[in-house]
């Protein structure tokens, strides 16, 4: 089994840069490992928090209980066809990397979702997504342990309840689950998303034409918006647009024909 800290320091592993501590941590890398750690007498009555890059969380105090890191790596074409293709990747592979290489190998689809920050594996939690493209879009399935039945389970799409930055594991399956690699079908052929917001236009003036323009164009949007947590510790972007009814909605038209609105 991976080593068991005690006492250690997660300044580097949120992107506040809050120097915390966890009673106990471990980073993980293989599936036996992981299962061999959660049966350990030692840390099975702890509190658990599963953490992969740190954003979108802010900590209050040291966290008194096991925090686990899935550092399972690796991107792994499954099948293709020739027009679709399913991935593998690991939970630990930074987000924007991996869009960045699907991209550039000429798999379709993520395009919208490039610079928004963390892990692979955190994407499943709230459905992230921007400028009109959702992660439960190019979702086939995940792997995960369930620390409820102790075993290594499969969820699909139907089984994840992905909603409007919502999904299973924000739901009754909070703390439940240790996602571990996430399956993602994507296509061959470029379907450039632009109709959202100030994206179409920026495409436009820019003489955009593929998949990496349209990537490219998304990255400076974000960049002109939002603080590089890097060198201003942030939780990024998580606000979530209002829900209403059609008949709200149209009561609002009357009076602001312009109003954009997105089906969901």
């Amino acid at each position: 089994m991976n080593a068991l800290h005690k006492e250690y320091s997660l300044k580097q592993m949120n992107t506040f840069g809050l120097d915390i501590k966890a009673a106990r941590f471990c980073s993980i890398a293989d599936l036996q490992s992981l299962a061999t750690l959660l049966e350990t007498e030692e840390i099975q009555e702890l509190p658990k928090l599963v953490l992969g890059e740190g954003s979108n969380l802010l900590f209050t105090d040291h966290f008194e209980g096991l925090v686990v890191h899935p550092a399972f790596k690796g991107i792994e074409p499954l099948e293709d066809d020739g027009e679709q293709l399913l991935v593998r990747v690991g939970a630990a592979e930074n987000w924007d990397q991996w869009v960045m290489h699907a991209t550039r190998e000429g798999w379709y689809g993520l395009e919208n979702l490039s610079l928004i920050p963390g892990s692979v594996g955190a994407a499943p939690i709230q459905n992230i997504g921007a400028y009109g493209v959702e992660f439960k879009d190019s979702f086939a399935w995940l792997e995960a342990w369930d620390l409820q039945k102790n075993q290594w389970v499969k969820l699909d799409k139907t089984a994840c309840r992905f909603g409007y930055r919502n999904s299973l594991f924000k739901q009754e399956g909070q703390g439940r689950y240790i996602i571990t690699h996430v399956t993602f079908r994507l296509s061959r052929t470029p379907r450039l998303m632009l109709d959202y917001g100030q994206v179409r236009k920026a495409f436009t003036d820019a003489g955009g034409k593929t998949p990496g323009d349209l990537r490219n164009i998304i990255i400076h949007i974000r960049k002109s918006k939002l603080p590089d947590p890097k060198r201003f510790g942030n939780g990024g972007s998580f606000f979530k647009n209002p829900r209403i009814g059609r008949a709200i909605y149209n009561c609002i038209r009357v009076e602001h024909r312009e109003i954009p609105f997105f089906h969901y």
